[in-house]
């Protein structure tokens, strides 16, 4: 494995030599899943849709799905969402499109944002 660094300040590659245990590190999270196009995301879209529609996707310890779309719905889905069958969750909230989901750190909540409304929205997740 290959680490590169870059110094965000002058967007260049930082001048430092390889990490000898680069391997060491390949287990480690270093962010969640937030690709709309993705294979574990792949039927989040309902059959009205046609691909466009949904905004922002954020999984959660691959366990839990969050979208939020063109419609204003944010839905949760158990990972992976494989087959259009799959069962979601829907929620109104925004009065608009939503531009971006994300799950707190722990889990527990799922914080939308809305375009148009420009509302911000904390939802609590309880799983059964």
């Amino acid at each position: 494995y290959e680490l590169l660094f870059f110094d965000i300040n002058t967007d260049a590659l930082a001048k430092s030599k390889q990490n000898p245990h680069a391997t060491s590190l390949k287990d480690i999270e270093w962010a969640t899943n937030s690709c709309v196009l993705s294979w574990g995301t792949k039927e989040v879209w309902d059959t009205d849709m046609d691909g466009s529609d949904v905004n922002a996707v954020d999984i959660f310890q691959n366990k839990l799905v969050v979208t939020g779309d063109d419609h204003g719905h944010v839905c949760l889905f158990r990972y992976p969402v494989l087959e259009s069958t799959n069962k979601q969750k829907r929620f109104d909230g925004h009065s608009a499109h939503v531009t971006n989901v994300r799950f707190t750190p722990d889990g527990k909540r799922v914080i939308s944002c809305g375009g148009g409304d420009k509302a911000v929205v904390q939802w609590r997740v309880v799983t059964k």
